[in-house]
């Protein structure tokens, strides 16, 4: 969701020069979900700080990546995100000990309502588990959805390499595995996790899409 609760705070220094060279380099892993590993906020007494989001997804793979150094492609959904970032939308994270790089999409009011609490949550997640009298079939969330899916996978473009594995993640980012695969050589391995009960067909047909 948009608004999440958070699991741990520590304040941030802010960018540097060496930091943007770090996040601009090419990594073998890219993980790509709707949802950020870590957030950057304003707090009053601290300036900028940084908070975890809660969520088995975050924190799981927050692990791996710090393992890996890899970059890992989210929205970013908080109000001082774009103030940390570098030239291409790039931050090193977490902040006390840099580990991999962290790359964000931005979304307009627009993208979020349409996309994210409209295809994603009220068309898919009911689907998903059953409730198909509870979807809502509106247009305009399909196109959305669609253009933000498309939005994802450039990012994932720009960010690959030919020795990339891309590991999407979740219902928030259906569509986007296939526009990569027209644009990455096939060598390059595309695998999505979905973290929620998949549908059955009669289910799935409901969806005019």
């Amino acid at each position: 969701m948009a608004s999440t609760p958070t699991a741990s705070t520590e304040s941030f220094e802010g960018a540097t020069e060496d930091t943007a060279t770090a996040a601009d380099a090419p990594t073998d892993l890219v993980v790509v979900s709707n949802r950020e590993p870590y957030q950057h906020r304003y707090s009053e007494e601290d300036g900028v700080v940084v908070d975890t989001p809660v969520g088995g997804l975050t924190a799981g793979l927050d692990r791996v990546m710090q393992r890996t150094d890899g970059t890992w492609i989210a929205w970013g959904d908080s109000e001082a995100d774009p103030s940390v970032v570098n030239a291409a939308d790039c931050v090193r994270v977490p902040p006390s000990d840099p580990a991999y790089t962290l790359r964000r999409v931005w979304l307009g009011e627009d993208a979020v309502r349409e996309y994210y609490y409209g295809f994603s949550n009220q068309v898919l997640w009911p689907l998903c588990h059953g409730l198909v009298e509870k979807a809502e079939f509106d247009r305009s969330f399909w196109e959305r959805y669609r253009s933000v899916n498309e939005r994802f996978a450039d990012v994932v473009v720009e960010q690959a390499s030919d020795a990339s594995v891309v590991w999407f993640q979740d219902y928030h980012l259906a569509l986007a595995p296939r526009r990569v695969r027209s644009s990455l050589p096939a060598s390059v391995p595309l695998v999505q996790f979905w973290h929620i009960p998949w549908p059955d067909w009669e289910s799935f047909r409901a969806c005019p899409q």
